[in-house]
């Protein structure tokens, strides 16, 4: 299966004002749909997902003693 965006990921020249661009769906992957116009300014920043992490044995369970 060949795939046109791999095969010509540049669709603008480097010194010309952008006149298309390729279609992303909601994840940032190609569609292979050229799109006749400018691509709207948008930054991504991905965020990793946080590592699980362990808590110590102390803050794990904390013991309650009786009050006399």
């Amino acid at each position: 299966m060949e795939n046109p965006f791999f095969e010509h990921p540049i669709l603008n020249g480097p010194y010309d004002c952008p006149t298309e661009h390729w279609e992303l769906d909601k994840q940032g992957q190609p569609t292979q749909k050229i799109i006749a116009t400018r691509r709207r300014a948008d930054f991504v920043t991905p965020i990793p997902k946080p590592k699980k992490r362990i808590l110590p044995v102390s803050t794990k369970r904390q013991r309650v003693l009786p009050v006399s």
